[in-house]
Parts: structure tokens; C-alpha cells; sequence
């Protein structure tokens, strides 16, 4: 982390993976949970439409 903007260069070309873990489950859902979940969906679309393959 150097505060500064850096170019995203993934590990392989054209490859990118992303490890989102699963939610505890100790009580009802809230929406700081949703949000999480909609992070990572957000995430996900944006690299596919640069023409990312994500996994």
C-alpha cells in the first residue's frame, strides 16, 4: 500500500480471481451484509467488461 494510484497488473494476463468469503450466519440478514455481496458483484462486472476473465 503506497497511497498512491498503481496500475492493476493481474498475475496471469487477462486472468483475474476473486476470493470473497461467506457470510457467518449468526442471525437475521442486514443490509451491511447486502452490501457486501453487491461489493463483490460490482467488482466482478467491471473486470468482465474490461475483458477480464474472472473467476
Amino acid at each position: 500500500m503506497t497511497k498512491q494510484k498503481e496500475i492493476f497488473i493481474p498475475k496471469e494476463p487477462a486472468k483475474v480471481g476473486i476470493c470473497a468469503g461467506g457470510d457467518p450466519a449468526y442471525d437475521l440478514s442486514h443490509i451491511g451484509q447486502a452490501r457486501a455481496y453487491v461489493a463483490v458483484d460490482v467488482l466482478y462486472r467491471y473486470l468482465k467488461h474490461l475483458g477480464y476473465e474472472v473467476t
